[in-house]
């Protein structure tokens, strides 16, 4: 299998809609504590690395973000790129995020890494790394 670099443009251009309008979805339901609807966007097999460098499984950051110890109130992302590898979908960019953490408004800066999977008709995330960035993002 290799990347689809030579696909079809338009259908390289669905695929980035298809799995931008997912990431905005499990964005939205992370704001809105949309457990349901955050459940069904996450693969069981989720491996989620925080920019601490802590991973968690699905069940784990399911978890955490029940308890509501980070509150995340709006994300940007800026610079994504997507690319098909085989089965699979990467996405990467740059990812500004403003989030309540212990009663205290604070914003989030860092590159990430998003792998997804087509399954039973939609795009489920099946691994998140993130790293934190040195410099402010640019639009």
């Amino acid at each position: 299998m290799n990347a689809s670099m030579d696909a079809d443009p338009s259908l390289q251009l669905d695929l980035q809609r298809a799995i931008e309008a997912a990431d905005d979805e499990r964005f939205r339901a992370k704001i809105a504590c949309d457990w349901p609807a955050l459940e069904q966007l996450l693969a069981d097999e989720l491996v989620y690395v925080h920019v601490s460098g802590r991973a968690d499984s699905k069940a784990a950051l399911l978890e955490s973000l029940r308890s509501r110890r980070v509150h995340y109130k709006a994300a940007r992302r800026h610079g994504t790129t997507l690319r098909q590898v085989g089965e699979l979908a990467l996405m990467s960019g740059r990812l500004e995020l403003d989030f309540e953490l212990a009663g205290d408004l604070r914003t989030s800066d860092c590159v990430y890494v998003s792998v997804w999977t087509l399954r039973e008709g939609r795009w489920q995330m099946v691994h998140w790394h993130s790293t934190p960035t040195t410099t402010p993002a640019k639009g």
